[in-house]
């Protein structure tokens, strides 16, 4: 598994572009959905959205977690940080929590997708 994670991921193949530009595309319209849906009354369908998106990036915050070959170093990033920020403002809907003010935190998220573009453009 931490294989395939790697190679999608680091990897120089046509398939870990493709995955690359997938994660690019997810968080460009993730922000758009935090920027568009900032204008609309907050809904249970937005939660649920939110909860989703929470849940993806959770998962792609464990996957580049598990496949770092320096754990400590991980957590010294800003975009390891922001990532941890979002993850929380789309979640925090979950439990409850009136933290609509987290919202603008989600585009933190940012650091995530010019980290991404910088390494698309070093695969190229």
């Amino acid at each position: 598994m931490l294989k395939t994670l790697h190679h999608y991921y680091e990897e120089d193949s046509r398939r870990a572009h493709a995955f690359r530009y997938a994660l690019l595309a997810f968080d460009l319209a993730t922000i758009l959905f935090v920027i568009v849906t900032s204008f609309f009354p907050h809904t249970v369908t937005i939660e649920i959205i939110d909860a989703v998106i929470g849940v993806v990036i959770v998962a792609d915050f464990l996957a580049r977690y598990a496949i770092s070959g320096e754990k400590v170093r991980f957590w010294t990033r800003a975009a390891t940080w922001a990532d941890i920020i979002a993850i929380g403002s789309f979640l925090a809907p979950i439990a409850g929590e009136g933290l609509g003010f987290l919202r603008i935190l989600r585009t933190l998220r940012l650091l995530h997708t010019y980290q991404l573009m910088a390494r698309l453009r070093h695969d190229f």
